[in-house]
């Protein structure tokens, strides 16, 4: 089992690579819980979960320039804002939550 539990990623994975790559672990189950994805490295060759078995997502978002073109999982929530209008500086690596209505995430950057 891969669980991923309370993270936030940013500008990833790298073109061509997949979020998580178990394809060729049987009975291989990958759980996304409580997560952010934003911005996409290269959001024309983003890959999400490959894997035997479908992922199971719970209170997963993705930013609106976050997206993934293959191995594609939908997320549970997705935001009608980038990056920059959820994280306070994220491209200076800044990733506390500015906005009130995303409970997600690594826990070290949720607002007050």
């Amino acid at each position: 089992t891969i669980n991923i539990d309370n993270c936030t990623f940013y500008n990833g994975p790298a073109s061509g690579r997949y979020l998580v790559d178990a394809n060729n672990c049987a009975n291989t189950q990958v759980s996304i819980s409580n997560t952010i994805f934003s911005l996409s490295r290269d959001i024309a060759n983003c890959r999400g979960v490959r894997c035997p078995n479908d992922p199971t997502i719970e209170n997963v978002y993705f930013t609106n320039d976050f997206a993934l073109t293959s191995a594609a999982f939908e997320p549970s929530i997705q935001l009608d804002y980038a990056a920059e209008g959820l994280f306070a500086d994220p491209a200076n690596h800044d990733f506390t939550i500015i906005q009130r209505d995303v409970a997600a995430g690594d826990p070290r950057w949720l607002g007050e």
